[in-house]
C-alpha cells in the first residue's frame, strides 16, 4: 500500500510542474478577463472554443 500512496504522490507533483498561470478572454464582448492556472493542454481547447489566452 505504501508504494502505491508514493507513486500519486509523485504523479500529483508532476502535474503541478505542467500547469501554468494564463489570462483567458471570454468571446464575449465587454466580458471580464480571467486568470487561471491550467494544464497546456487546455489551452488548446479553449482556443477551439473561442476563447484567447495569452
Amino acid at each position: 500500500m505504501a508504494k502505491k500512496k508514493d507513486t500519486n504522490e509523485v504523479d500529483a507533483v508532476n502535474t503541478e510542474e505542467q500547469k501554468n498561470t494564463v489570462t483567458m478572454l471570454n468571446p464575449v464582448v465587454d466580458a471580464e478577463p480571467h486568470e487561471a492556472e491550467v494544464h497546456s493542454d487546455m489551452v488548446k481547447h479553449w482556443e477551439q472554443d473561442g476563447w484567447k489566452v495569452k
